[in-house]
């Protein structure tokens, strides 16, 4: 090494850019005039313009000090050859004195070029920030991440299809041999059928929203967001296909009927029905841009297209209840006489979808501390993916040749219209 560098000394004050900057400069002015007095490689001299100009000096202020430096170095070469001229000690000191007046120099030039590039930073800075505020469509929210959460209530609706079959009553069960067609019922457990129905629930739930900074500058101000909606499920077990009124805890005799003897029809709490009923809880989350306009009141409403994944549980449920008579008589009979069928087979199918929605916020300038509240409305349109039948099967425990079988259709498309109260953390004004 050509020189070592001084020990630092710690201070109370952190050191300023301006402060570094001067160091390194010093440093480098003592490795140019080392150099330049044992001769430069071009590799160090690479080392040396690239330092320079990161400190802001030019390739042509390097070679003006190097044209000084030389002819300096030429004048005091003469000036040793005849020491009767020039003493040694003069050499020295003179030398010694244009090194430090070069290095001042060096050191202010160096610092001018620090302070002007930190001041149009400064100045760059600050025309930014007025721009961004002119902006007509600015708040301070665009340009960070809002976190809100609120209560969300709807309704959603679909239409599906279901159908019903039997096999015929097991010929080798007891039955009485004086079957009428006026009084008793068919030789197939259950007559078929087909039906469809709506099913509508009410939804009731929580939603949690994370909407990003603005990706793009432009008047609508878009913003990419996230929202999650989980929903309680409120709704009643809906006959899609049904028969009769099956009621198997109710079997009873109709005492009204005229008919003598009695037979099979006439026995209460008879029938098949296939059903179907929407459990929780529902989750629904979305993935969208929200477009931002300001209106003439003064509010601000987001439009707010996106795709939403969904995850609904419907039950579907089969039930076939019939009464068989088993004795022959002319009288009045009661529940004894009669052998009872009771069928019965739910299931729980999990339902996965995806679809367009789109959602209109409108920003109510009320706000609760941090909070700012605005209310929404929603609606969304979902596809369901993947098998949309289910099918069901029960046999007879008592005679296995017998069962009922249902069939259970979801709708392709199921629809979903919501609104509510969304608080949004956009901190305090």
């Amino acid at each position: 090494m050509l020189f070592k560098s001084a020990p630092k000394h710690h201070s109370h004050e952190e050191d300023s850019p301006a402060r570094n900057r001067h160091a390194a400069a010093i440093r480098c002015l003592l490795v140019v005039r080392a150099f330049l007095r044992n001769g430069i490689s071009s590799g160090l001299a690479n080392h040396v313009m690239l330092l320079l100009t990161w400190m802001g000096l030019r390739a042509e202020d390097l070679l003006t000090m190097h044209r000084i430096h030389s002819r300096m170095k030429n004048f005091f070469d003469a000036a040793m050859v005849n020491p009767s001229r020039f003493a040694p000690s003069c050499v020295s000191l003179v030398s010694t004195v244009i090194a430090i007046g070069t290095s001042i120099a060096f050191v202010g030039v160096v610092g001018l070029v620090g302070a002007g590039a930190a001041n149009a930073q400064s100045t760059s800075a600050a025309a930014d920030a007025d721009s961004e505020l002119s902006k007509p469509n600015y708040d301070p929210d665009l340009d960070s991440w809002v976190f809100s959460a609120g209560l969300e209530v709807g309704a959603s609706g679909y239409r599906p299809k279901a159908d019903m079959t039997a096999s015929e009553l097991d010929p080798d069960a007891p039955r009485a041999v004086n079957i009428s067609d006026e009084r008793d019922g068919p030789l197939q457990i259950i007559p078929d059928r087909f039906d469809r129905s709506n099913v509508i629930s009410a939804l009731v739930g929580a939603n949690f929203e994370v909407m990003a900074p603005r990706f793009v500058d432009s008047p609508w101000m878009p913003r990419p967001f996230m929202d999650l909606n989980v929903s309680a499920v409120l709704t009643a077990e809906v006959p899609i296909v049904r028969d009769g009124r099956p009621e198997p805890n109710q079997y009873a005799i109709d005492l009204e009927s005229r008919l003598d003897p009695q037979g099979e029809s006439l026995i209460l709490g008879t029938g098949s029905e296939a059903t179907a009923q929407e459990q929780g809880p529902a989750i629904f989350l979305g993935f969208g841009a929200a477009f931002t306009f300001d209106l003439e009141s003064g509010s601000r409403l987001r439009v707010k297209p996106s795709f939403v994944y969904s995850r609904t549980i419907v039950e579907v449920s089969g039930l076939a209840a019939r009464a068989v008579r088993e004795q022959r008589n002319t009288g009045a009979l009661g529940l004894g006489a009669f052998r009872f069928i009771t069928l019965r087979e739910d299931f729980s199918e999990v339902y996965h979808g995806i679809g367009p929605a789109i959602e209109f916020e409108l920003d109510t300038n009320n706000r609760v501390g941090p909070f700012e509240m605005s209310v929404f409305l929603k609606g969304h349109a979902n596809h369901v993916l993947g098998d949309r039948d289910t099918r069901l099967q029960q046999n007879n425990p008592e005679f296995p040749t017998e069962f009922a079988r249902w069939r259970y259709r979801h709708e392709p498309w199921t629809y979903r219209v919501s609104t509510g109260v969304r608080f949004r953390l956009v901190g305090k004004k």
